[in-house]
């Protein structure tokens, strides 16, 4: 059986195949490393990253876009998803979504670690990236964040 290589556009290529444990750009969230499986399938509908949720650090400010879907697979460990004004208890194996127009954040209470595998629109990918270098250098300026929702047909919310 010969190995093939991502369905994905990967380093500027796309390819038919399979990613493989370990296999993926990384880059910084804030609060941990994700790793880019597919960086954006076909003509740009989706992609898909892996992200370690440490226990007890805050998630993202309650936040919409408008423009962007999103939804993640809890692979281990325990979230706290918001959406809109309901607050769910996510265990390992939950999938949860969030439509573009919907007021979404989430969290990991603790106390043991957690793993989601989210699937965004495309050009969401650009965000999460953006805003994990703001949050790298510690607790990001509100303004900064602020005008990057922004650039990204998204803003935050105070409360619903």
């Amino acid at each position: 059986m010969g190995a093939r290589r991502p369905t994905c556009t990967l380093d500027g290529m796309t390819f038919a195949g399979v990613v493989l444990p370990g296999q993926g750009r990384v880059f910084p969230t804030g609060r941990s490393q994700a790793s880019v499986k597919i960086e954006a399938a076909a003509e740009g509908g989706f992609a898909i990253f892996e992200a370690a949720q440490i226990p007890g650090v805050p998630g993202p400010p309650l936040h919409v876009h408008r423009s962007y879907d999103e939804a993640w697979y809890v692979v281990e460990g325990r979230m706290e998803f918001q959406l809109d004004e309901d607050a769910f208890d996510c265990p390992a194996g939950s999938v949860i979504y969030a439509p573009r127009g919907t007021a979404h954040t989430f969290h990991n209470p603790g106390p043991e670690g957690a793993r989601l595998l989210a699937v965004v629109t495309a050009e969401a990918l650009s965000l999460v990236e953006a805003l994990g270098k703001l949050a790298s250098a510690g607790p990001p300026d509100p303004a900064a964040v602020a005008a990057l929702l922004d650039r990204h047909d998204s803003y935050s919310v105070d409360r619903l």
